[in-house]
This record gives structure tokens, C-alpha cells and sequence, in this order.
């Protein structure tokens, strides 16, 4: 969706709050003087809500292949956060593989979420404390989960900056 859509989107729920609103009391201070233009502007935002969520998102693709466009070749939306660390990049990953359930903040709580409040035995949704991570991955490799790349997003020596892996 492009920027088109999204404006379309916002504009159409703000019209489907103020028909909402319009339908109980009109509000005769923005041109809404009965009921019945009330609902015809909520009507109104439906339809154009409708018109926008139907836009088409842009495909993309990534022109270098890397390890995730096996799984993902081509997408629709993308997000990208950055955040310089002054360590060695295997010292990077090696904290990365060793951290803990407990040490993830709110990792209880979302995996309390995902299980729908349900107690459960010691598994990957419901780790006991101070677990050892290698115990965590093997689980959740038997249960089905995969192990992708483990390489830096700028690998080989290449140095990342805001506009992607630039080669040194």
C-alpha cells in the first residue's frame, strides 16, 4: 500500500468515529445536522475504508540473495531498526546464542499470552527458570522450529551503514 492508501485509511476511520458519534448526537459544529447524515458519512467512511485496505501493496525483492529469501523471496512490507555495538562481531552473536528466557524482558508474559493463560509443562511456551539456552534451542528444534544463518547481516567483511552492506 502505498502512501495513497494509508491516507485513505486513516481519513475513512475518522469518518466511520465522527458517523458513529453523528448517529447518537449529530454534531452540527462540522456540517452533520441529523441522524441520517450521520450515518450516511459512517456509511460513507466504510466504503472508503474498504477502498483502501483493497489497494495493492508494492512487491519487493532484494537484488543480492541471502539465507531469509529462501523463506521470504518476496515481501510487502519492510522495517528496518539499526544500533551500533562496540564489540567484535562473534562476541555479538555468541550473546545473542546465550541469552536466557529469563533474561528476555517480558518473555514470561508473552508466552503466558501465547498459551492463552494455560498451565503447561516445562517446554519452549513455558520454560523453567534458569534454563540453559542450548537446552531451549534443541526443544524448539525438535518441535519444529528451524535454525536459519547465522551470519551478520553484512558478512564477509563488509561494513554496514544506513543504506545496506557497503564493500570495504
Amino acid at each position: 500500500m502505498n502512501l495513497a492508501g494509508t491516507i485513505l485509511i486513516y481519513l475513512a476511520l475518522a469518518a466511520i468515529f465522527l458517523g458513529a458519534v453523528s448517529v447518537v448526537r449529530p454534531l452540527t459544529w462540522i456540517g452533520i445536522t441529523s441522524r441520517p447524515h450521520g450515518v450516511a458519512v459512517l456509511l460513507s467512511g466504510v466504503v472508503v475504508f474498504l477502498i483502501g485496505v483493497s489497494l495493492p501493496a508494492p512487491e519487493k525483492r532484494i537484488a543480492e540473495h541471502k539465507t531469509i529469501d529462501d523463506f521470504v523471496p518476496a515481501y510487502q512490507f519492510a522495517e528496518s531498526h539499526t544500533i551500533r555495538i562496540a564489540a567484535p562481531r562473534e562476541r555479538v552473536f555468541a550473546t545473542i546464542r546465550d541469552v536466557t528466557a529469563e533474561e528476555i524482558t517480558f518473555f514470561r508474559t508473552l508466552t503466558w499470552i501465547r498459551r492463552f493463560g494455560r498451565p503447561g509443562a516445562d517446554a519452549i511456551l513455558n520454560p523453567p527458570p534458569k534454563r540453559a539456552d542450548p537446552e531451549q534451542r534443541q526443544e524448539a528444534q525438535a518441535r519444529g522450529f528451524q535454525s536459519t544463518a547465522r551470519t551478520g547481516i553484512c558478512a564477509r567483511g563488509n561494513q554496514f551503514s544506513r543504506r545496506g552492506c557497503i564493500q570495504r
